[in-house]
């Protein structure tokens, strides 16, 4: 049914909803797809945020965040899965969408957040703004916002 899906992580986090990865896993195995993992650190691009770390932070945070994704991939993705570990820096919506375009994923698999208070409806969650734009399929898996409230 599904060819390429990609699912977005926040490794530091333990990821997004990650007790969902299990179910994300089995799918993907089901479907004989390849599951894309994606990794955004935050842009380090705007010149007031980069005023504020020394001038090696960014190469620093991407060397680091490259052996929290594969140790990540280690630890909670089975031997034999087809995985592509991919790490983007800059705002997580649109890195998400680009990385949905440039690889042509049939599927992105991302957990619902919580009702969002007014800012967010306003101004809109990572997941919304994701299944408002993405070009391909998008499933939305609401039971996190119950374990995401928990933790």
């Amino acid at each position: 049914m599904f060819n390429k899906v990609l699912y977005p992580i926040d490794v530091p986090e333990g990821g997004l909803c990650h007790e969902a990865l299990d179910e994300v896993v089995e799918e993907v195995r089901k479907w004989g797809a390849t599951l894309y993992l994606v990794y955004v650190l935050p842009g380090f691009n705007m010149p007031l945020v980069a005023s504020y770390f020394p001038k090696d932070a960014e190469k620093k945070a991407h060397a680091a965040a490259k052996v929290q994704l594969k140790n990540y991939i280690q630890e909670h993705i089975p031997e034999g899965l087809p995985v592509v570990p991919v790490l983007r820096q800059g705002t997580a919506y649109e890195e998400i969408l680009a990385e949905s375009r440039e690889h042509e994923v049939d599927l992105i698999i991302i957990p619902g957040q919580d009702h969002p208070s007014m800012e967010k409806w306003l101004l809109g969650t990572t997941t919304s703004k994701v299944v408002r734009h993405a070009r391909c399929s998008v499933l939305v898996l609401r039971h996190c916002e119950e374990r995401n409230k928990a933790m």
